[in-house]
């Protein structure tokens, strides 16, 4: 009876902890920073094209899908297979899945978040960039920009902002005014001089 008493202490110990590790794990919010599932991006898109590399971000107005990750190629999955460059980022109409030639930042490093506008004017991007418009010095003289950045999306060109963090941007979130954008990520520096770390 002292043998099944003990072994009875043993599992109720178990039972116990086992209880109590899927209530701390059930209580802690789970947040989804991995490159996103395959099924927020439409059908539409994914069955025409393929990616050359991984996508980890997507975020839509409704008419337009912005797509950033580390991708360098776009290729169509039926007829002539042409790949069209598209650097890190790039827009495709949702009504249609088709690319959209006009917009092409041509970044120079790889797009880990996006976040947009709610009036889908202005695309924020964190990364590990440090240009658009191309990788070459001549090209960024006005659109340098270091892992954290704003674009319009009619044109695809740099704004003003310029937040300047000396690491990678892993996370960005827009507030619901537009007012603020919140960063997290491999920084200790904003602003060539403000210490925040990460």
């Amino acid at each position: 009876t002292l043998c099944i008493a003990l072994n009875a202490v043993i599992l109720m110990k178990k039972l116990f902890f086992l209880t109590l590790s899927f209530l701390v794990l059930a209580s802690v919010p789970f947040f989804a920073h991995a490159a996103p599932a395959l099924d927020s991006i439409p059908d539409e898109i994914k069955t025409r094209y393929t990616f050359d590399g991984s996508i980890a971000a997507v975020v839509s107005d409704g008419t337009t899908l912005y797509v950033g990750g580390n991708f360098t190629q776009i290729t169509p999955t039926v007829g002539e297979p042409l790949s069209t460059a598209r650097n890190y980022l790039a827009a495709f109409d949702v009504s249609n899945g088709t690319l959209i030639a006009g917009f092409d930042p041509n970044l120079n490093g790889g797009v880990t978040s996006l976040a947009l506008s709610s009036d889908g004017s202005t695309l924020y991007m964190g990364g590990s960039f440090w240009c658009i418009g191309g990788e070459f010095e001549a090209a960024c003289l006005e659109s340098e920009r270091f892992n954290l950045a704003a674009i319009d999306t009619t044109t695809g060109n740099a704004t003003a902002f310029n937040p300047n963090p000396d690491g990678e941007v892993n996370t960005i979130a827009l507030s619901s005014d537009d007012a603020t954008l919140f960063a997290g990520g491999s920084f200790t520096d904003v602003n060539s001089g403000t210490t925040r770390n990460h």
